[in-house]
């Protein structure tokens, strides 16, 4: 049997990559466009690896919520001219938060 913090991780890469997978072929079928990159579900991914299956709620809720607080900033509005913001950058700083937390509890 799996030791369980191995299994902790490769349940929660497994369910990371799928939800963003998921979610990015629903919103494909849906609206006809892209909406997530498959990068985004690799990110995730490896999140849920690092802090385990537990711990991919808090790290979607916490980049989404940077990703929001950071459109209330007219120079990254500016920036994201098309509509389009890259998710990226805002889920490997939660997945750096939630980690860090981790390692702090």
């Amino acid at each position: 049997m799996l030791n369980s913090g191995v299994q902790n991780a490769v349940i929660g890469a497994i369910a990371g990559y799928g939800a963003f997978v998921i979610i990015e072929l629903g919103y494909k079928r849906l609206r006809g466009q892209d909406g997530l990159g498959r990068g985004d579900a690799k990110l995730l991914a490896a999140g849920g690896a690092w802090c385990g299956w537990a711990g991919l709620p808090l790290i979607v809720l916490i980049s989404s919520a940077l990703a929001l607080i950071a459109l209330l900033f007219p120079s990254f509005k500016k920036m994201a001219g098309n509509g389009e913001i890259p998710f990226g950058p805002f889920l490997a700083l939660a997945v750096a938060i939630v980690w860090m937390s981790l390692q702090i509890a």
